[in-house]
């Protein structure tokens, strides 16, 4: 049953361009729409501008009993490449997984000048950890506790803004991975912490490390633009608790969640996935099975395709770091392929026409 506590939902969607807002009113149906210019410095301040929009129409602030965002905020970082400085602790012994990957090399195995992009966290930031499970998560050697104090100084030192903590097997027993990140907020509270049995808890090293590296990337990035929505979202009067995010997947997350750490990762492709739930959603009431979407925008020709096991090749500095997490299936079509698709289309009509015959009276 709808209070009048609750009464309006609000849908946001940060672009490139511009920033759209939509306000439900659950009695009455009546959706409100507003637009406004983003902010890239800061997106949060084009969104809070669009809420201001409605109070000022007279919407009450504290009848928003629900507030959901589509964001291409981490898409962007990565395209732009401007993520965190980022460290990684490893079990001792693995430290080149990130060199090695699965030694699959990214294009044409036969260009000369390819030139291999840069790591996230490279040699420099990379520190080994006496530690180690086995494959059943048993410890066959406890985790050295001076060691991970040691390393987090440096990489403090080092001006590293995240870490990334990624152990053998600890899919399987995470202890030693929490542990370590205890160690690491005693010694650099201000650093965020990435850990691989919380981000992607599932066997195959390269993968994990990779999605771990990535989430630590782009976290700090994540938590400060959350923060600053919700403390402009408490001074507005917007008060409600459910205030969601959408993942990849095309589910949601709370603003919590996104704060306390290890889901940024799933935010990746929160704006695509948020455009195709709801043509998904336009289909079904119309009663159609099938459905197109266009997202344009400033960025929307990036040919990135979304995959259960995704690949980032392709963004910023084609990083051949490949993104494991689930994810709604679409796929991009660029400017030019649009363009190519017409062409044929066209020729296509113009054959059939030459086809017919003509007849003279």
């Amino acid at each position: 049953m709808t209070t009048e506590r609750t009464r309006y939902r609000l849908g946001v969607d940060v672009g490139g361009t511009h920033t759209d807002l939509v306000l439900l009113d659950t009695t009455t149906g009546e959706l409100s729409v507003e637009k406004v210019a983003s902010t890239p410095k800061n997106p949060a301040l084009g969104v809070l501008e669009g809420v201001g929009r409605f109070i000022a129409k007279g919407i009450p602030p504290s009848q928003i009993g629900f507030f959901a965002h589509g964001t291409t905020i981490t898409t962007n970082a990565l395209l732009e490449m401007r993520g965190a400085k980022v460290g990684l602790l490893i079990t001792q012994g693995y430290r080149a997984v990130q060199e090695i990957q699965n030694q699959a090399r990214d294009g044409n195995l036969f260009d000369y000048f390819y030139s291999k992009p840069a790591a996230i966290a490279p040699q420099h930031l990379t520190k080994e950890i006496p530690e180690r499970c086995d494959y059943a998560g048993r410890v066959l050697r406890p985790l050295d506790k001076d060691a991970v104090r040691r390393a987090a100084r440096e990489l403090k030192d080092a001006g590293v803004e995240s870490i990334a903590v990624c152990y053998l097997f600890s899919f399987m027993n995470p202890a030693h991975e929490q542990d370590t990140r205890a160690l690491i907020q005693e010694e650099c509270p201000a650093v965020h912490v990435s850990l691989s049995s919380e981000v992607l808890p599932r066997i195959r090293e390269w993968p994990r490390l990779s999605t771990t590296l990535l989430n630590a990337y782009l976290e700090p990035v994540m938590v400060h633009y959350i923060g600053h929505l919700s403390r402009g979202l408490d001074a507005a009067g917007l008060r409600t608790q459910q205030r969601f995010l959408m993942q990849s997947n095309g589910g949601v997350m709370p603003f919590s969640a996104a704060i306390a750490g290890g889901r940024t990762v799933h935010t990746l492709f929160s704006g695509p996935a948020a455009g195709a739930q709801a043509s998904a959603a336009a289909a079904r009431s119309l009663g159609s099975t099938a459905a197109a979407s266009s997202m344009s925008g400033r960025r929307a020709p990036a040919p990135i395709p979304v995959r259960p096991a995704m690949d980032a090749a392709g963004c910023g500095r084609r990083s051949p770091t490949p993104i494991s997490c689930a994810a709604i299936s679409t796929r991009t079509i660029s400017s030019a392929a649009r363009r190519s698709l017409a062409s044929r289309r066209r020729a296509q009509r113009s054959r059939r026409t030459s086809a017919i015959p003509c007849r003279w009276t």
